[in-house]
Order: C-alpha cells, then sequence, then structure tokens
C-alpha cells in the first residue's frame, strides 16, 4: 500500500525533544547522553545560572569541558566559571596544546590567576609547568595570545625571566634610556625561555621592554632617586639653617 504524502513527511519528524531533570547532575548526565543536535538543543534552552549549575555538578572535566562547546560562543560562561574549576580542564590536556578551546576564552584576569597559581613553586618560576604552558600559548592564535600575556603583570613576567635573559653590556644603556631593544638583542639561557620571550614579544613588544626594564633598570632607578635625594640634602637653602655658612 502506498503511503500518503502527509504520513512520508511525518516520519521525518524528529520525536520531542525530553524535558531536563531538574536535579543538575542528573540533567548533566542526559545532556552528555544525547546526541549533539539535541544536546546543544536542550542545552541552550537553560537560562546561564542553569547552565552553570549543570557545570558545576559535571564532575569529570573531560565531559564538562564538551558541554562548554553545546553553545556556539562559550564565552560568557567560560568567564562565569571559578579559575579552580578552569584549571581542572585546562589540567587534563596540560602540555599538549590542545586546551586552546578553552583558553581562547577565558579573560585576562582569569588566566592571569591560573598562570601564577601554576608556573610557581616556592617563590620561583617552576620551569616544569612554565614549558608546559608554552605548548597551550603557542597554540593560540595572535590576537588571543596578547589579550592572556598583556593581563600579566610586569613583575610576574620579571620573575619568570629573571637570571634567565641578559643583554650585551653596550645595550643596557639603551634598556636604562629608553627600553628600546630589539628582541634579536637580548640573549636567551634556554630554548624555552626564548619561546616564552618570543609569545610575549609576538603579544605585545612594548610589555617585553617593560619587563626587560624591570629586570636592569630597577636598580639603577633606585640608585637615581637615591643620588636625587642626596643632591636635594644639600641645595643651598635646604639645611636646617637656610642661609647661612
Amino acid at each position: 500500500m502506498r503511503r500518503s504524502s502527509r504520513q512520508a513527511a511525518g516520519d521525518t519528524r524528529r520525536a520531542p525533544l525530553p524535558a531536563l531533570p531538574d536535579d543538575p547532575f542528573d540533567a548533566s548526565r542526559l545532556l552528555l547522553r544525547s546526541d549533539p543536535a539535541s544536546a546543544q538543543e536542550l542545552f541552550a534552552r537553560l537560562p546561564e545560572p542553569t547552565q552553570l549549575q549543570v557545570l558545576d555538578a559535571t564532575t569529570d572535566p573531560r565531559d564538562r569541558e564538551s558541554l562548554y562547546y553545546l553553545v556556539p560562543d562559550c564565552q560568557p560562561l567560560v568567564r562565569a566559571t571559578r579559575v579552580e574549576s578552569l584549571l581542572e580542564m585546562v589540567g587534563t590536556v596540560f602540555g599538549t596544546g590542545l586546551a586552546c578551546g578553552i583558553l581562547s576564552a577565558v579573560s585576562a584576569e582569569q588566566f592571569s590567576d591560573m598562570f601564577e597559581r601554576t608556573a610557581w613553586s616556592g617563590g620561583v618560576a617552576d620551569r616544569e609547568a612554565v614549558s608546559m604552558w608554552l605548548a597551550e600559548l603557542s597554540a593560540l592564535d595572535p590576537e588571543e595570545l596578547s589579550v592572556l600575556l598583556c593581563g600579566l603583570d610586569v613583575e610576574v613576567l620579571g620573575e619568570l625571566f629573571r637570571g634567565q635573559v641578559d643583554v650585551p653590556i653596550h645595550v643596557k644603556g639603551m634598556v636604562v634610556a629608553s627600553g628600546l631593544v630589539d628582541l634579536e638583542q637580548v640573549e636567551f639561557q634556554t630554548e624555552e625561555v626564548r619561546l616564552m620571550g618570543e609569545l610575549v614579544w609576538a603579544a605585545d613588544p612594548d610589555l617585553f621592554r617593560q619587563t626587560l626594564r624591570f629586570l636592569f633598570v630597577q636598580d639603577e632607578d633606585f640608585a637615581a632617586d637615591d643620588d636625587e635625594v642626596d643632591d636635594d640634602d644639600h641645595q643651598p637653602g635646604t639645611s636646617e639653617n637656610p642661609g647661612t655658612d
């Protein structure tokens, strides 16, 4: 028996989507079991606070990351997420360059917090952690990289490079005078540090120059300030008995 066109059209209809459970953990499990198209539609129906509750209830960091990608633009959700949760997701692929999806959406403040928590150990730079960050940061495009690195404090970058970079003696005067030093003039102690320097330079050359000034100029600045104070103390009319010889 030949089916009517109405029957044929009815066969192509998708079954109604189930309602998500009120419990965030159960909702997370249902989303993860659903096909991608259905999961996207179901997740998109939720208001952002409920989406965040579902994400918080997802214990596996890899599963949690997959839920972020159910929305076309996950940046608002990522930026509303606790740094601890972000570090759990990044940590699952740390050092492989595969965390770029999440890192491309975090704010400069979030990244700064994440970087400082992981790249320091006992008050000094953790070179192993820095090496893994290099793999992640090098996978970002220049604009994304600029947003993240430019959020780091110059003192943090300075301590990261302390003892690992130098410039020829004839160039240090340029650092003191203007900071206008080219990347080619910088001497890096290791390949890893050179790559980090290149990343910072690609993000913002001025930021890298400011970092060099922090490393090589601060002592000179302090000395100059002291000299100015000493000079002021010996200016005419500034002694305890002004106008006397």
